[in-house]
């Protein structure tokens, strides 16, 4: 790991213990992160209006150590991996990793929200 991505990594872990910790899981694994936004959008679907919430995830790759958090580097797959947040099931949308390749954000669609999916 570099300085720049020891201290990104640092930063990110202090957010995460401001903001309470939070988790998603992802193959029955429990992975820190932070809520970069959220917005709400519907879609026009036969028989009404479909609510596609959005949510984005702020996730880093290392822990305190310096260590990989992800095994063998594979990161959620966009447009196939179902992740859980906050008891909710997503689906991950898109997958982009930040220039230093020390953190990643996933942009995620709700799968079972109660309204047509």
């Amino acid at each position: 790991m570099t300085p720049l991505q020891e201290a990104i990594t640092d930063d990110l872990i202090e957010i995460e213990t401001d903001l309470g910790s939070q988790v998603f899981t992802w193959d029955d694994e429990d992975f820190y992160c932070h809520v970069g936004s959220y917005s709400q959008t519907a879609k026009l679907q036969v028989g009404g209006l479909m609510n596609l919430p959005d949510l984005m995830l702020v996730v880093r790759k290392y822990d305190s150590s310096g260590n990989e958090v992800f095994a063998d580097s594979i990161l959620p797959t966009p447009k196939r991996a179902l992740i859980t947040f906050k008891s909710k099931k997503y689906r991950v949308q898109t997958v982009e990793t930040d220039n230093t390749d020390t953190f990643f954000t996933m942009t995620l669609t709700t799968v079972n929200d109660g309204t047509k999916v």
